[in-house]
């Protein structure tokens, strides 16, 4: 079960591990197996027993992690934008230039910056956070360390 659904303790939602996005609870579960994706019998009935019970977020609702987060690892992670002078995110650039022309923001030469994006649920329910890029925390630091050790064997030969 655990590679078809999986439960995020942090905030007592269900993520479906087959479309990577968040769950509404209640009747919502078997719905979005049945219908979605074509589950019946025992492990739709196993799914349904066990988190059925549960008490659980709605992601609709659910409060969204801290921007600079790290990534939920069940999540999809999308390319998107950040507006410079407000909040808003999103993952369509024709969103971000109409956004910056009907926000009023003024003249900017850097209006938005481009940003890895989660949400619970996308479409209509969408309401996304930055995550952090992980993979850019070892590749700096990585060729810093090598960079002193290089400098410390041409400067301390044996």
């Amino acid at each position: 079960m655990e590679d078809i659904i999986q439960l995020n303790q942090d905030y007592q939602i269900l993520i479906c591990r087959l479309c990577q996005a968040a769950v509404r609870p209640g009747s919502s579960i078997e719905t979005h197996f049945r219908q979605k994706h074509l589950l019946k019998g025992q492990v739709l009935k196993d799914i349904k027993d066990y988190y059925g019970t549960l008490e659980l977020a709605d992601p609709k609702l659910a409060a969204t992690p801290e921007d600079n987060s790290e990534a939920i690892e069940q999540l999809v992670i999308s390319h998107g934008y950040s507006c410079n002078a407000c909040r808003y995110l999103t993952i369509a650039r024709d969103n971000i230039v109409r956004h910056w022309r009907e926000a009023g923001h003024g003249a900017a030469e850097e209006r938005w910056t481009e940003v890895r994006l989660q949400t619970w649920m996308g479409g209509h329910y969408a309401r996304y956070w930055i995550v952090r890029d992980d993979s850019d925390s070892n590749g700096p630091s990585d060729t810093a360390d090598e960079a002193t050790i290089q400098d410390h064997l041409m400067h301390n030969p044996t």
